[in-house]
């Protein structure tokens, strides 16, 4: 196999792809899924979201572990959205009362959840639930039941948002080679299940000679191919979610 750049401006494609004797011509993309934010407002990317709170429950680790106050297991559940960039002053408060509940629960095996407010708004709750591991755990209240009618229409729709967008480019370009899709998936509650059932009612998925999901932490899976050679020599990957896959 051999991989050649094309040059930003002269895309689609984002490469060529030799697999002697034929050349492919490759999309690449990731899903996007935005959230609204309660705290400083607007919309963001979901990976930036997670992305952005669990950096700030790591400074909030890093510092309890720094004063030697961390003994145990704790959690601290978001129930505020915060925005992409949120205030120092926001963040100092947060870290603080935080700080504060792990000094007090130290020598605690449980304690019960206690609010975590910014200008009398509840931003998240920190909890301890044990003794056995010195850690500090991220979560979020709405967090979406992985297996709901909600979550797979998403996947569809993020999915048929990829192919119709690519499908365009590509030909607006007039592009002749076999196309072939990598879409990164960046929600963590869609399993390759989802994907399948979604590929079922695509439309224009045969547009493309084949299409993987790709998967954050390295695995992939064919979701699609016109042919069945291409099929047979791959195996899906099992239908777990992001959050199951890393435990």
């Amino acid at each position: 196999m051999h991989w050649e750049d094309v040059p930003k401006g002269q895309d689609p494609p984002d490469f060529y792809l030799t697999i002697n004797p034929s050349v492919f011509a490759v999309e690449v993309t990731s899903t996007e899924v935005m959230r609204d934010v309660a705290i400083g407002g607007g919309r963001l990317r979901q990976e930036t979201y997670y992305r952005n709170h669990t950096e700030l429950v790591k400074r909030i680790n890093r510092a309890a572990q720094e004063r030697g106050i961390l003994s145990g297991a704790y959690s601290i559940r978001f129930c505020r959205p915060l925005a992409a960039r949120y205030s120092k002053h926001l963040e100092q408060s947060v870290i603080k009362a935080s700080l504060e509940y792990i000094q007090r629960t130290q020598h605690m095996s449980v304690s019960e959840p206690e609010d975590v407010s910014y200008e009398y708004k509840q931003v998240c709750w920190i909890s301890k639930s044990d003794n056995r591991f010195n850690k500090i755990s991220r979560g979020f209240l709405d967090a979406a039941w992985g297996e709901s009618p909600e979550v797979t229409e998403k996947v569809c729709g993020m999915l048929q948002k990829a192919i119709g967008d690519k499908k365009a480019k590509f030909e607006r370009k007039g592009e002749s080679a076999p196309k072939l899709l990598l879409l990164l998936n960046t929600y963590d509650f869609a399993t390759s299940g989802m994907y399948e059932e979604c590929a079922r009612r695509a439309e224009d998925l045969s547009f493309f000679h084949s299409v993987f999901v790709v998967w954050p932490d390295g695995n992939w899976f064919l979701l699609h191919s016109i042919d069945e050679r291409w099929t047979s020599a791959t195996n899906p990957l099992t239908q777990t979610t992001q959050a199951e896959r890393q435990g």
